[in-house]
């Protein structure tokens, strides 16, 4: 595998700015994980979520739990819809699609702001030693691009203004999270000094989480070489800098 081909391994998506905001808007970002980094094989490993006001997560949140309350779901799980087990077990198509198209729309009329990054671990394996080692985890190349573009955010805002981050809590990426989180804000990055405060929670209690399950999951699935899938479609009129991630950046630490 060339250094070409390699420059397509990773694809993220950027963010904008909330541009015409000139007061403070308290942006929070959620962010979850789809897949596992010690996976063997292709499969992918991708961290992904959304960033928004916090007057609008208010509003998402209420209406969110308005759809779950209608299809009689107590918390959205993408691999289990997908898979049609767990609460989704005696779906069928046309009632997961008819959920997932809601829901997608309420991502899209809410927060509108998706951002995440997605690699396929057999990529990662084919580094050398060395650069894995540089690289430390699939997790912190994907988590890296993700409090860049929160960050991203809040540059465009007032200079008091930070994004406060909120990550799924995973076994064994809890600490992973919280060092390169600390070591991002403090002068690990440009814009790390745009990050508020972090913390971990269950999607099964703070509902913002949901969604980014929801995002991660489409992430993972958009490079698995099969035809694009509309709910991707969808995230993408949200973001038209949908890119790959040059490969120099990733050797390079970001």
């Amino acid at each position: 595998m060339g250094r070409v081909e390699q420059a397509s391994t990773i694809r993220r998506l950027a963010v904008l700015s909330y541009a015409e905001h000139r007061v403070m808007v308290m942006l929070k970002a959620y962010f979850d994980e789809s897949g596992h980094s010690s996976a063997p094989g292709y499969r992918p490993f991708a961290v992904g979520g959304c960033v928004a006001p916090l007057e609008r997560w208010e509003i998402f949140e209420e209406e969110w739990k308005r759809i779950l309350a209608r299809f009689d779901v107590k918390c959205f799980h993408a691999t289990d819809l997908a898979a049609y087990q767990g609460e989704f077990r005696d779906w069928n198509d046309a009632r997961r699609k008819e959920f997932m198209g809601i829901l997608v729309g309420l991502v899209r009329q809410y927060v509108a702001r998706p951002v995440g990054a997605v690699l396929p671990l057999v990529a990662y394996r084919r580094l050398t030693e060395e650069q894995q080692a540089g690289l430390v985890d699939p997790y912190y190349i994907c988590l890296q691009v993700c409090l860049e573009g929160a960050a991203l955010e809040a540059a465009s805002l007032p200079e008091e203004e930070r994004v406060e981050v909120v990550f799924a809590r995973a076994p064994g990426l809890v600490g992973k999270a919280a060092d390169l989180f600390e070591t991002f804000r403090g002068g690990g990055h440009p814009l790390g000094g745009r990050l508020g405060s972090i913390s971990f929670a269950s999607p099964a209690d703070v509902i913002p989480l949901q969604a980014a399950d929801l995002v991660a999951y489409e992430l993972g699935k958009s490079i698995e070489g099969v035809k694009e899938r509309w709910p991707m479609e969808e995230l993408k009129k949200m973001n038209p800098y949908f890119q790959y991630l040059p490969y120099g950046r990733i050797l390079e630490g970001f």
